[in-house]
């Protein structure tokens, strides 16, 4: 904290594969860092400004990114499992092959971001809005889909076996080979 009590904006450091659990990174602008493999479990980054920050490989599980801005962050490979992120703004974010399972992502942006091989399972998704978002052969097996907004999806050989799914937006779906999806 700097005097009068404002936060730094810290833009491009490294905190690469640096143990950093428990952190308190609320509400910081964080644009553009290097947390590559950095361990942040437990970690609160609510409100935090990530925008093209690189999380790839990094452990974030239990953490809380409640209404963070993570617009087009690498989180390829991170491990999100038990993570607060609902309404984080994801927008083009890269969550390629991420465990997101029993995550709470209600009412989260994440149009246009690439999830493929993700693992949601068992993931709260209630009225996110995933719109043109990339869920090719994700794992979305009793994941919470109520009020979920999933119009141009791409969710061929997705697996949504015991996914609730009420109220949720399929339209322009791609559906080829989604195992559990019934209209």
């Amino acid at each position: 904290m700097l005097r009068g009590g404002k936060k730094p904006n810290i833009d491009g450091v490294s905190f690469s594969g640096l143990d950093l659990r428990g952190y308190d990174f609320e509400k910081l602008t964080l644009s553009r860092c290097n947390f590559h493999k950095a361990c942040l479990t437990g970690a609160n980054l609510s409100g935090a400004f990530l925008v093209e920050s690189d999380f790839s490989g990094a452990d974030l599980s239990n953490s809380n990114l409640h209404g963070a801005i993570l617009k087009k962050a690498n989180l390829s490979g991170a491990n999100l499992s038990g993570a607060n992120l609902s309404g984080a703004n994801l927008q083009e974010a890269d969550l390629t092959k991420a465990d997101l399972s029993r995550a709470s992502l209600g009412r989260a942006n994440l149009t246009l971001a690439k999830m493929t091989h993700a693992n949601l399972k068992e993931a709260s998704l209630s009225f996110a809005d995933l719109t043109d978002t990339n869920l090719h052969s994700a794992d979305m097996r009793s994941a919470v889909l109520i009020g979920t907004n999933l119009t141009n999806a791409d969710l061929r050989k997705a697996n949504l076996e015991g996914a609730s799914h009420s109220k949720a937006q399929f339209s322009g779906a791609k559906l080829e080979g989604a195992l559990g999806y019934s209209a």
